[in-house]
């Protein structure tokens, strides 16, 4: 009967070691992901920006500005949509 204890005991040991084992990879798995994910984030961030400070997209701007526009009244109707073009003009300005 002593050794059913001793037993239960040696396959908890294995089983606390093998779940500390794969918890480790896990953690390794998943911080080589996040280190993967953070690179393309920041390459990707980094693409934005050159786009965003070309002459092209500077020269744009108002024709997105008017297609967002007429957006808004198609989806809340002219009068919310002068409400909320004032408000960003306003917010831009200071």
């Amino acid at each position: 009967m002593q050794s059913e204890p001793n037993e239960l005991e040696r396959r908890l040991e294995e089983a606390e070691r093998e779940n500390a084992a794969l918890r480790a990879e896990n953690a390794a798995l998943l911080d080589s992901q996040l280190a993967s994910w953070t690179t393309i984030v920041r390459d990707e961030s980094s693409a934005l920006t050159q786009v965003y400070s070309t002459l092209s997209w500077r020269i744009t701007k108002p024709l997105r500005d008017a297609r967002a526009f007429q957006l808004a009244v198609r989806r809340v109707g002219l009068s919310s949509a002068l409400a909320i073009a004032v408000a960003r003009v306003r917010r831009r300005r200071g």
